[in-house]
């Protein structure tokens, strides 16, 4: 979530409106003003929260280049004072903008409660928000806060052990942003769902309409699925087709990645990369959990630990 340009791309449209601005050489200048002065132009409560938000997650992001330097309890201590903080922030966008999803969505994931509780919270907020049942589209920035809400309540019925719901409300997130070509990955968490629930028709079906185009997190959800239908042969290829494809693939399996909550949508990584890989075990740790000698099976696959070894020493890790 790019807060601070969700902001100023909402300024811009509505400075335009009132100033009647039609064309474009007029509206690159309004822009170009606003882009140097933001917080002078943001005259509407929803881009005042906004923008209040902007300026907390950037900062929050700033303060976690030094979470190396901590130790285990400095980290959470310092975990712990950044939701404080995001909370508290958030609490403040909503007296401003009473209406704003953003606000609430992230006072939900930076409050501490029960997984179930928090699913909840933010299912009230979606039909609290629910207005008509136009199409949304994620090139409007006032559809996002709604299709963020749908993406993060997805992921968290996963989470919560709620594989049913996280599939209808991925559908549903997929179906609205389909012509964008999903760009909140409402596919991962399908993917994943699917392999939860052992429903391997759904999971074909989703293969074939991306047109077979893997990810970390379907390579994942392909290899415990059939791991789950005790379908050991098809179960092996899919896992050296994983390891195969993803250099990394091995070593993150073997050795996940401590991942914050995301604030609120999945962050951007390069296809291919660390970062996709530590995405997908995240989110495919609560399946993995609950599926007895997965990670067992893995280990013991020829040239899984030495694949896994092998990325750890080219990239300096402790193997």
């Amino acid at each position: 979530m790019d807060a601070r340009e969700e902001a100023i791309q909402r300024t811009v449209q509505r400075k335009a409106r009132e100033l009647g601005i039609s064309s474009d050489a007029a509206r690159r200048e309004l822009e170009l003003s606003v882009r140097a002065h933001p917080d002078d132009y943001a005259s509407d409560p929803s881009e005042q929260a906004l923008m209040l938000l902007a300026k907390v997650l950037e900062s929050i992001e700033e303060n976690r280049d030094r979470d190396d330097y901590l130790d285990d309890d400095q980290y959470r201590l310092a975990f712990m004072g950044r939701m404080g903080v995001l909370a508290a922030t958030s609490e403040k966008a909503l007296e401003i903008d009473p209406q704003s999803l953003d606000a609430k969505l992230l006072l939900e994931i930076a409050t501490p409660q029960p997984v179930d509780r928090r699913v909840r919270s933010m299912e009230k907020a979606l039909a609290e928000a629910e207005a008509s049942d136009a199409t949304l589209s994620y090139a409007d920035p006032f559809s996002r806060p709604k299709l963020r809400v749908l993406a993060a309540l997805a992921r968290w019925s996963l989470i919560a052990a709620q594989p049913r719901r996280a599939v209808r409300t991925a559908m549903r997130l997929l179906d609205e942003t389909r012509r964008d070509r999903d760009p909140l990955g409402a596919r991962y968490t399908l993917a994943l769902a699917y392999a939860r629930l052992e429903d391997e028709p759904g999971f074909q079906e989703l293969d074939r309409a991306w047109g077979h185009r893997d990810s970390a997190w379907s390579a994942l959800a392909r290899t415990l699925l059939l791991f789950k239908l005790d379908r050991m042969p098809a179960a092996r290829r899919a896992l050296t087709g994983y390891v195969s494809v993803y250099e990394s693939g091995a070593f993150g399996l073997a050795s996940p990645t401590l991942v914050e909550p995301y604030l609120p949508d999945r962050p951007s990584f390069e296809p291919g990369s660390l970062d996709e890989v530590v995405f997908a075990v995240h989110e495919a740790e609560p399946i993995i959990v609950d599926t007895p000698d997965f990670m067992n099976w893995c280990n013991s696959q020829p040239g899984f630990r030495e694949s896994a070894e092998a990325f750890a020493r080219r990239m300096g890790y402790d193997g």
